[in-house]
């Protein structure tokens, strides 16, 4: 498969791009105040993430034909957590941007990163969003499995108008896997290959290729 690798600013690259031009945008953005980031000392308070992020996000989304998804976490400092990923969503929201429900990338947490006196943190968001309609070429059951029990009866849910039941259910082949992305351990030779260990902020390579 022929591939090219492009070095550069994200928006300087994106903006001589033309629209509706990738199938895909994954990335995972620098955290507010969290890291150096190779040099580059990013340092931003949620709000002014927020602002940062919006204009690359909305650039992201012109040249995507398909998928935008950014794996992005809050910082919690002080004993408050700055809520970047949410108010990043509700602006997109506000926005008119067609946000998807947003899955979650679970992983072994840094001990101690809950603080003295909270939970250590053991997921990030990955936010999506994507053009309005069906996605043409997703696959939801790509990274599904066999269903793990037989059927009970046939499903029903509750509606605003009461309760609704499927006449028959046939199990399919595969299941739907779900939102939450199971990485489990991570760092420490988990992230599926070498090169990962070169970024300063990497992640498991199994994140793309469930959007893949």
């Amino acid at each position: 498969m022929n591939h090219q690798v492009i070095v550069g600013d994200c928006l300087d690259v994106m903006r001589k791009m033309d629209d509706n031009s990738v199938d895909l945008v994954m990335t995972s953005p620098p955290y507010e105040a969290a890291r150096k980031y190779g040099g580059l000392q990013f340092s931003l308070t949620s709000e002014e993430w927020v602002v940062w992020s919006m204009e690359r996000f909305l650039e992201c989304l012109r040249v995507s034909r398909g998928l935008v998804a950014w794996v992005v976490g809050g910082r919690t400092s002080g004993f408050r957590w700055s809520a970047a990923p949410v108010l990043l969503m509700a602006d997109l929201h506000r926005a008119g941007v067609n946000l998807r429900n947003p899955p979650i990338y679970k992983r072994w947490g840094i001990p101690g990163s809950g603080g003295p006196d909270w939970f250590k943190g053991c997921y990030e968001t990955i936010i999506c969003a994507s053009p309005t309609g069906r996605l043409a070429w997703s696959d939801s059951t790509a990274m599904g499995h066999p269903p793990k029990y037989p059927p009970g009866g046939n499903p029903s849910h509750q509606t605003v108008n009461g309760r609704v039941s499927s006449k028959e259910y046939r199990p399919p082949k595969l299941a739907n896997p779900g939102n939450v992305i199971d990485c489990g351990a991570v760092g420490g030779g988990h992230l599926g290959s070498p090169i990962t260990h070169e970024n300063e902020a990497p992640y498991p390579e199994l994140i793309p290729e469930w959007f893949v």
